[in-house]
Formats: structure tokens, sequence, C-alpha cells
């Protein structure tokens, strides 16, 4: 159970968040009244659903470009 949410914890620290829910999605499979369990399973499930909505916010053909570059330059803070 620790190893798993150790591998959650570092994938979501390296911006992985759909690989580090699969790891929180286990544990919680194990041990669902777990609250560190619970929490992490909040953050990579939130962090998935940001890097969706920037991947779709990136790709909208009718965006405005300047808009896209600042939205991206906001979401990745330097990370990529």
């Amino acid at each position: 159970m620790d190893r798993l949410l150790e591998e959650s914890r570092e994938l979501a620290e390296n911006r992985a968040y759909k690989e580090a829910l699969l790891f929180a999605e286990l544990a919680h499979y194990m041990d669902p009244g777990n609250t560190a369990v619970q929490q992490l399973r909040s953050l990579a499930h939130g962090g998935s659903k940001l890097l969706l909505e920037t991947d779709r916010l990136i790709k909208d053909k009718g965006m405005y470009p300047g808009v896209q570059a600042k939205a991206y330059d906001f979401f990745t803070a330097g990370r990529v």
C-alpha cells in the first residue's frame, strides 16, 4: 500500500496525473477508508482534468493564438 502511494505521489509531482490516478485508484481499492489515499486520489483526478482541459484549449482552432500561448505558459509555469 505504501509503495502504491509513494509511486502515485512521485508521478503526480512529475505531472503524470493519469498514471498517478491509476496507482491511487489501486490503493483506494485496497483501502477505501484511508484518508491519505482519498487525498492523493483527489489530487491526481484534479490534475488529470486540468491537463485534459489545457489540451482542449490549446487544440481549439477558434481560440486566439495569443490566448492559447498565455494559457499554455500559465498552466505549464516553466515545467516544460
